[in-house]
């Protein structure tokens, strides 16, 4: 039997109310945390310098002094915390009547909607990694073949776009590994995790898993399974035929100031109660090196 809402206190609605916002908001795992680096923040900012290593060491001859170098900035990456927040009423109509079931929907609804916030907003890093609307700390969008380092330009992007195919691939972990530091020193970055969208999970999974070469009737070992590469599919991934790879030092970062907080208040003058969630993060970049990314071919 439906338990009656004017059988409720206030104080019994607002812990339903709650335990149900928090349900649905960790229902879904959010495919985000897979890929990005997440941290606490204390501060509303957080500003992240990008400094250029030493130099390659020089022999030195036996009595000669050390030579000395010097850790310089090149770029600074500004992340700053956005809120997020949305609320529903209930009446004191609904909290007489028998309308437990709507209320419990709404509250269900709003720990979707800030599940889906946090991941609508950390896949917008990647859906906007292209378009030149969206630079980042060296002036550069995040996926590009411009990126200035050591006098010349470095590239986290193929340089023609493709579709997710065992040779784009293999051009991608080639360009990928031959990645260099802002002094021009290899970083031998391997590719840990590849992320893609719905639509290029079964092309991803045959590719990476399959025993013998997918695609290919030549029966030859998949060398690409023996990379031990991760898959994550993300839902919130727009371009549907676009696929991305990642080291496992990357600087996609979250910064959390405020995770999910919930408000309760009467509402004067309507004898309304008030049911709130609000939130603070920010998700940026903080060196585009460790992530690479590929427009599908179409």
């Amino acid at each position: 039997m439906a338990m009656l809402t004017s059988n409720f206190t206030d104080s019994a609605l607002d812990e339903r109310v709650r335990k149900h916002m928090f349900d649905a908001f960790e229902a879904s795992p959010l495919a985000y945390t897979q890929y990005f680096n997440v941290e606490q923040s204390d501060n509303y900012r957080e500003i992240v310098a990008a400094y250029a290593g030493f130099g390659a060491m020089p022999q030195k001859s036996e009595g000669e002094a050390y030579a000395v170098d010097d850790v310089a900035k090149r770029f600074t990456y500004t992340f700053t915390s956005l809120t997020y927040a949305l609320a529903f009423k209930v009446s004191k109509e609904m909290r007489r009547d028998e309308q437990i079931r709507l209320i419990d929907k709404a509250a269900k609804s709003l720990g979707r909607s800030a599940n889906e916030t946090l991941g609508v907003t950390a896949a917008g890093v990647l859906n906007n990694g292209f378009s030149n609307s969206y630079t980042k700390g060296d002036g550069i969008e995040l996926f590009s073949s411009l990126h200035p380092t050591a006098g010349s330009t470095e590239q986290n992007e193929l340089t023609t776009p493709a579709d997710l195919t065992n040779a784009s691939l293999d051009e991608a972990l080639y360009t990928f590994g031959s990645t260099v530091d802002h002094r021009g020193k290899l970083l031998n970055l391997r590719v840990k995790t590849m992320i893609v969208p719905l639509q290029n999970e079964k092309t991803a999974a045959q590719i990476l898993g399959s025993t013998l070469e997918a695609y290919t009737t030549d029966n030859q070992v998949n060398y690409f399974r023996s990379k031990g590469i991760g898959l994550v599919v993300d839902g919130y991934i727009t371009d549907t035929d676009s696929w991305y790879l990642q080291s496992e030092n990357h600087g996609l970062t979250n910064f959390v100031r405020q995770t999910p907080e919930e408000t309760v208040y009467d509402e004067q003058g309507t004898n309304s109660r008030v049911y709130a969630l609000d939130m603070r993060a920010s998700f940026d970049v903080e060196d585009w090196r460790g992530t690479f990314g590929v427009e599908g071919g179409a």
